[in-house]
């Protein structure tokens, strides 16, 4: 098996790493345009596990990222590439008959690119936003649909947070691309409300809750629910939402650039880039709170942790994205795969049984 991983930036390392430890004896290339960033992953990838089978290629500037294997007829290809780039190294996949993935996180581009491999007829797997949310949260969430019988309201909650909350004002520290977290942000939301899917006001419906003994804020943020919404609708629920989770006074601040400043959101992810500092500490909270009609609960919660070379966002994305893929590799007959298809027991055991994430359900 061979896998070609676009991007060496925070998550395509990951990527790789976690693919080698679950298919340590398949070929990995790491594929890059930014030498510096290439001979990062390369010291963090060859440090970690002394081996030769992930290859890393630097591919010059003006070179589409997949020229090198046209000639490859049996690959899968994992892109963590910015959004912007994946509608055309998705189509290339699916007319050269490539298994194509992505960490997605545009509702518009996923559409798209289901839309060609339906028109195109793939024969080869395709799925998008494979990340943490969109990605494994909503694979718990079809989990968790499936606890209580007549299910008919669903919260997902998730965040990424400084493992110190009070390093800032925001008691937030960069975990990931600070344009992709403004347009959570500001970009619309949508919720399913008395059966209907509808839009939600970003960073609305704001609301405390408690995780693992512990207080936090939550409120409406864009991409998180996904497809996840229609599948909660056509089980018979009357209510899904997902929400982001922040340390308190967070959604405040924003509000306040947004609102009564009147930033942009161009000007808001140039001040967050400018003013709040990268961190590698930090750990992520994933929450799901299901009732039914007979006013059941089910609740699932998880914590997962910074390591001395992952972070926890890396971890929760990429170590889940890359355990997706090889789950994907059994399941046949079928090319576009949604978060139904993956188990998340299954998953969760993959990824546990590898030693990658210490989950239960």
């Amino acid at each position: 098996m061979k896998y070609i991983v676009l991007g060496a930036g925070l998550q395509g390392p990951a990527v790789a790493y976690a693919l080698y430890v679950m298919r340590p004896s398949a070929e990995i290339w790491l594929v890059e345009k930014d030498k510096p960033r290439l001979d990062r992953a390369k010291w963090l990838l060859q440090k970690k596990l002394e081996t030769e089978n992930i290859i890393f290629m630097k591919v010059e500037e003006n070179t589409p990222v997949l020229e090198s294997f046209r000639q490859v007829a049996d690959l899968t290809v994992i892109s963590t590439l910015p959004y912007t780039m994946n509608y055309g190294i998705a189509t290339q996949c699916i007319d050269r008959g490539w298994r194509y993935f992505d960490l997605g996180g545009h509702i518009q581009t996923s559409q798209k690119i289901a839309a060609y491999a339906i028109e195109h007829h793939s024969q080869e797997p395709v799925m998008t936003d494979i990340g943490l949310a969109p990605g494994l949260v909503n694979i718990l969430g079809e989990y968790a649909m499936k606890q209580l019988p007549q299910p008919n309201a669903m919260q997902i909650f998730c965040g990424g947070l400084p493992y110190n909350p009070t390093i800032n004002e925001l008691n937030y520290g960069i975990t990931f691309s600070p344009k992709g977290l403004v347009n959570e942000y500001f970009n619309d939301c949508e919720a399913l409300v008395d059966g209907k899917i509808s839009k939600v006001e970003p960073m609305g419906d704001y609301s405390s809750l408690t995780i693992r003994s512990q207080e936090y804020e939550s409120f409406n943020t864009s991409g998180g629910a996904h497809t996840t919404l229609e599948s909660a609708r056509q089980k018979g629920l009357m209510y899904c939402s997902y929400k982001t989770v922040r340390h308190f006074g967070h959604c405040k601040v924003m509000r306040f650039l947004k609102n009564d400043i009147g930033m942009t959101t161009e000007q808001i992810c140039a001040l967050i880039e400018e003013k709040i500092e990268r961190i590698a500490q930090d750990r992520i909270l994933i929450a799901i709170a299901l009732r039914n009609k007979p006013g059941t609960d089910f609740l699932l919660d998880f914590e997962i942790k910074f390591d001395e070379d992952f972070t926890a966002m890396q971890k929760a994305t990429g170590f889940s994205a890359a355990a997706i893929v090889i789950q994907a590799e059994s399941i046949l007959n079928k090319s576009l795969l949604t978060y139904e298809d993956i188990e998340a027991e299954s998953l969760i055991a993959l990824l546990k049984n590898n030693g990658l994430l210490d989950l239960e359900l």
